[in-house]
């Protein structure tokens, strides 16, 4: 692709030439595709020639380009002197990234947020990352455990998938989830990306709406922090009066008023992503703010308790639920919740977590992240304590501690770490490792490195029982005897019981839970169904296959669940278009599409249906004729 921009003194203007070339039998030939220029950014932001590209035309080339795949680009600037053979300058070849230049910074829990871009985050709450320990795609990027950039530094994946050697990289890290909240002093801007990178928020002149003169740098805590990596996947990027420029500003921001600026962030490759120029909007006071005050609370279960440590002086003064009732949280603002100590301790003292300097924001406090209160969200017995890979990401991904520390069970001499799955299994020595102290071996407490979980153990055995699992017996212990006996959770035996070779919560995608009695899969229905026959007597009918044959798979003790679609309907009024049918039997998911069979009582009770109108009729008749048979018969007496 060339461009030329010569100057014509007879017009008086510079003369702009395009030509678009493609590769033919070792040969540049012209192609036909559009090519154009953008004046305003050359002039006021590149300070030098640009080329743009219709996407439409290159994709006529299937075999050339792919827009989601990464492109190869090289480039050389000719001056008045120069030629092809021997260009003024040139850049390349590199790689770039669809979407890593000049994209565009939405906040995903903004009203009208484009739920496309951001459909795992507000499905989710978070966005979701890599369980580096099992099988699975756990956030569906068609990347499993070490292949997946999320597991770049796990202790799992030491030389294996992205860390192998030889292992090429093309792609610079892009910005999957952006959240902003705006305070009437200063801002608050989180984002995750897609791979580890660093991150850096350029903050531009007041006024300057094309991002042309920088003002400030405010770097990602893990550039600043030692005890935080310097590529992760969740950044902030605190705009405030810290009084210090290597942290933030020295400064405030004003109330009511427009700053521009633009993110940056750069994989430990020196790949890199930098957005369109943006801006946000203080508030104009505290009553309008609406993050400034809020409710902080994290939902556990019984078994677990959250303690708060606000002024960080090692005192946790406020412990959840025993203030101001059960259910009752801790009032927190904006400024005091930017560095705050969470612990979650086991109700009985035995283990605990602590997350130290972590941000309490309304935005990472919402209700999908707070919740952590299913069995297993949360793990801790004789053996072990952590947290699950989702649990890790609401509040690692969310909360943002610089430093986590764990007081892990132990028996005899308190000296060895190890880093373990969920189950505590494939275990690996974490005792030397950079970013570990055992900071007291009384009672086991170790600060953990990066704050990576899933679970902590002092030994590689993990062979206790979990605290959420169900017991063994009921009672008192009786002698022999048979019959009742006790059911074990199939879902914490360590057994692999349905033979799909994945074993136990949260392992096996059959458990919801620990306690659950069995690791079978539910079986989705996925409905075929025959085109609508002819309409006989007022009622047309068709018929109905479950592709996946549920129904069978569970009589076969295959699967214990039905979900997905309801069976549809077989049977309609041709007046009405009401489904004539019984109660769909087996499913337990929704109702797609509007052709599902609607249950009797639901449409009774929200008012949609009564009779199909045929029965009705039916009935109607039915009525004259007694009615008529009465008479005759009143008659016929007189």
């Amino acid at each position: 692709m060339k461009y030329s921009s010569v100057w014509n003194a007879t017009l008086s203007k510079a003369v702009e030439t395009f030509n678009a070339y493609k590769c033919d039998d070792s040969s540049w030939k012209a192609t036909d595709i559009k090519l154009s220029a953008w004046k305003k950014k050359m002039c006021s932001e590149i300070g030098g020639p640009m080329i743009a590209v219709e996407k439409a035309d290159l994709s006529r080339f299937p075999t050339l380009y792919n827009s989601t795949e990464d492109m190869r680009v090289y480039v050389a600037a000719i001056g008045n002197s120069g030629n092809v053979s021997s260009p003024t300058d040139w850049a390349g070849p590199g790689w770039t990234t669809p979407g890593s230049v000049d994209f565009e910074i939405n906040n995903a829990f903004a009203y009208g947020a484009n739920t496309n871009l951001f459909e795992d985050i507000l499905r989710n709450g978070f966005v979701r990352g890599e369980d580096c320990f099992n099988t699975y795609d756990d956030d569906g990027d068609g990347n499993i455990d070490c292949n997946d950039w999320d597991c770049q530094y796990s202790s799992q994946c030491t030389n294996l998938g992205v860390n192998a050697a030889g292992y090429i990289d093309t792609s610079a890290p892009l910005v999957t989830g952006v959240s902003i909240e705006e305070y009437p002093d200063s801002a608050l801007i989180m984002y995750d990306t897609n791979k580890p990178a660093n991150g850096t928020l350029e903050l531009y002149n007041y006024g300057d709406t094309q991002c042309l003169n920088r003002s400030y740098v405010i770097y990602d805590v893990g550039v600043l922090n030692a005890n935080v990596r310097d590529y992760k996947l969740w950044h902030t990027a605190l705009i405030y009066n810290a009084n210090n420029t290597n942290i933030s500003l020295n400064w405030p921001l004003v109330s009511g008023s427009t700053y521009n600026y633009k993110l940056k962030v750069c994989d430990s490759n020196g790949k890199c992503s930098v957005s369109r120029c943006s801006s946000f909007k203080t508030s104009s006071s505290l009553a309008d703010c609406a993050y400034c005050r809020f409710v902080a609370r994290i939902s556990v279960s019984s078994s677990w308790n959250v303690s708060y440590d606000v002024n960080r002086d090692g005192t946790y003064e406020h412990l959840q639920g025993q203030v101001c009732g059960p259910n009752a949280g801790m009032k927190m603002n904006y400024t005091d919740g930017r560095k705050v100590n969470v612990k979650l301790a086991k109700t009985d003292g035995s283990v605990y977590m602590e997350f130290l300097n972590a941000s309490l924001t309304k935005s990472g406090l919402n209700d999908k992240v707070r919740t952590i209160s299913s069995s297993g969200d949360v793990i801790g017995d004789t053996a072990k304590v952590g947290l699950t890979s989702e649990t890790r990401d609401k509040i690692v991904n969310n909360l943002h501690p610089e430093i986590c520390r764990v007081k892990i069970p132990f028996s005899g001499t308190c000296d060895a770490l190890y880093h373990c799955d969920d189950n505590g299994a494939n275990c690996i020595d974490r005792t030397t490792a950079t970013g570990v102290t055992l900071l007291n071996a009384t009672t086991c407490l170790w600060q953990i490195p990066y704050c990576e979980f899933s679970t902590y153990s002092e030994s590689t055995s993990s062979s206790s029982s979990s605290s959420s699992s169900s017991s063994s017996s009921s009672g008192g212990g009786g002698g022999g005897g048979g019959g009742g006996g006790s059911s074990v959770a199939a879902c914490n035996d360590k057994k692999d019981n349905d033979g799909d070779g994945l074993i136990d919560y949260p392992k096996d995608k059959g458990c919801d839970s620990e306690t659950d009695l069995s690791e079978l899969d539910a079986c989705k229905q996925d409905w075929l169904c025959d085109a609508w026959g002819e309409c006989k007597n007022g009622i047309k009918t068709r018929s109905c296959v479950d592709k996946n044959d549920c129904e069978a798979k569970k009589k076969a003790g295959k699967t214990d669940a039905l979900k997905g679609a309801v069976k549809p309907a077989a049977a309609e009024s041709c007046e009405t278009g009401l489904a004539i049918t019984t109660t769909p039997t087996g499913a337990e998911g929704v109702k797609e599409g509007g052709t599902g069979a609607l249950i009797l009582e639901e449409a009774q009770k929200a008012g949609k249906i009564q009779f199909p109108w045929l029965y009705a009729k039916i009935g109607l008749a039915v009525l004259a004729a007694v009615a008529l048979a009465l008479i005759l018969r009143r008659l016929k007496k007189d």
